[in-house]
């Protein structure tokens, strides 16, 4: 019997081993488990933190770029391109009927020798008209709000088929001293480059 005893002991502290085994298997496995989701809910929690991050920064962006677009609107005005050149011709047209000048003019698009990548716009126009005007118009010409480079500039006058350029200092008060005067066509060239403009 006492045979039996230890047997029936070492048998109970084997299935006690195996339970205790098979408990701390099973405590290991829910742990890993427990481990892995929250992992994942982690991951989740992470990833929706990013997502709200990045809506975030798209509602500012969303904000600042409503907030600035009118200045955005006048900034791009000043660089001329393909689809914008239109607007720039009709400026141009709208400053000689306000100089009061006939207007001719030509453009042509070409690269620029100092940066191969950039192209220039360039402008030939002649302009006739009084003195007062076509040097009105130059002005104006010079003062437009676009980056532009004059290579040159010249004022011719006519009086009855009889032309000279003009030199030295001209008197623009507008006087007449004869009442025989004609009044003089002066015709002005003025050659440009446009400097901001993109060629796309």
């Amino acid at each position: 019997m006492i045979e039996n005893n230890k047997k029936i002991k070492n048998s109970l502290y084997i299935v006690l081993v195996i339970v205790l085994v098979a408990v701390f298997f099973y405590l290991y496995l829910l742990k890993i488990v427990k481990n892995k989701q929250n992992g994942e809910l982690l991951f989740a929690i992470y990833k929706l933190q990013e997502m709200e991050l990045a809506q975030q920064n798209f509602l500012t962006n969303d904000k600042l770029l409503r907030e600035t677009k009118v200045e955005r609107e006048k900034l791009d005005s000043f660089v001329i391109n393909k689809k914008t050149i239109s607007n720039l011709i009709e400026e141009i047209e709208t400053l000689g009927k306000h100089a009061n000048v006939e207007l001719n003019k030509t453009l042509s698009v070409e690269k620029n020798t100092q940066r191969p990548k950039e192209s220039l716009l360039k402008f030939s126009i002649r302009v006739k008209g009084g003195f007062k005007d076509v040097y009105y118009f130059a002005l104006l010409i010079e003062n437009i709000p676009y980056k532009i480079r004059v290579k040159r500039m010249s004022l011719a006058t006519s009086v009855s088929g009889v032309s000279s350029a003009i030199s030295g200092i001209v008197d623009v008060s507008g006087n007449k001293t004869k009442s025989t005067q004609k009044e003089e066509t002066w015709t002005g060239d003025i050659n440009f480059e446009l400097l901001s403009y993109i060629n796309e």
